[in-house]
């Protein structure tokens, strides 16, 4: 019995450190993928920044320029639609000063800014400012393993130029393109981009976002794909 317990300990022993090598392996796996699929996606937006000829998406990097809106008595109009550099999208009804993260939220969004398309045509550059992250690799390893608290950050807002609708619709459809199951969550790639290059305004292109940004998305599409198979 002594024996039976001892191999059964050992196989235990043996399978929990198989785990945690898989843990860490993952870990370090998405660290190096994370990188490498937000260079691919910033050099594709790179591009397509780089070609519009009006200019609108230059960006003014004078500090003074920078500022809480609501602090400064300028504030964006709402709705927005915010593009990260990765490839994430948000739709933002508020203006936000500050609020709480995580340590891989931290890392990863480190002296990194969004772009956000704001309802009247205004292109602005938010920031979120984290505080120092010391040994942000070992930090991020932990972040994706074991510990990942709650980290405080303040945001900053920056007023560009006006931007295309243009450009919007082809920015979402970039988004759409390297997107990995968050904005195509509850409905398809090519239905998402669908949706995006038939809007006509900013306001039918939000609604069309939010609608399958949700679970109402989820269950149309089930229902379209059922009636495809009773055809």
């Amino acid at each position: 019995m002594h024996m039976i317990l001892n191999v059964i300990g050992m196989i235990f022993g043996i399978g929990m450190g198989l785990i945690v090598i898989g843990v860490l392996i993952g870990a370090i796996y998405n660290i190096f993928a994370d990188k490498r699929s937000s260079q691919q996606f910033y050099e594709k937006l790179t591009a397509f920044l780089r070609s519009i000829a009006d200019g609108s998406t230059k960006i003014n990097e004078d500090p003074s320029q920078l500022f809480h809106p609501i602090e400064s008595g300028v504030t964006p109009a709402l709705p927005m639609i915010c593009i990260g550099k990765r490839g994430e999208v948000e739709l933002l009804t508020e203006i936000r000063t500050e609020g709480t993260g995580n340590l891989l939220g931290a890392i990863e969004h480190e002296d990194e800014y969004f772009r956000l398309y704001a309802a009247d045509g205004s292109l602005w550059r938010n920031r979120l400012i984290f505080p120092p992250i010391k040994a942000p690799k070992l930090m991020k390893l932990l972040a994706y393993t074991v510990y990942n608290p709650p980290v405080k950050y303040r945001e900053t807002w920056h007023r560009e130029d006006n931007y295309t609708f243009y450009e919007l619709q082809e920015l979402l459809c970039l988004c759409v393109e390297a997107d990995d199951d968050c904005l195509t969550q509850f409905i398809e790639h090519d239905n998402l981009t669908k949706l995006i290059r038939e809007a006509a305004t900013f306001d039918q292109l939000y609604q069309s976002l939010d609608w399958a940004f949700s679970e109402e998305a989820l269950g149309e599409e089930d229902e379209s794909s059922q009636s495809e198979e009773d055809e």
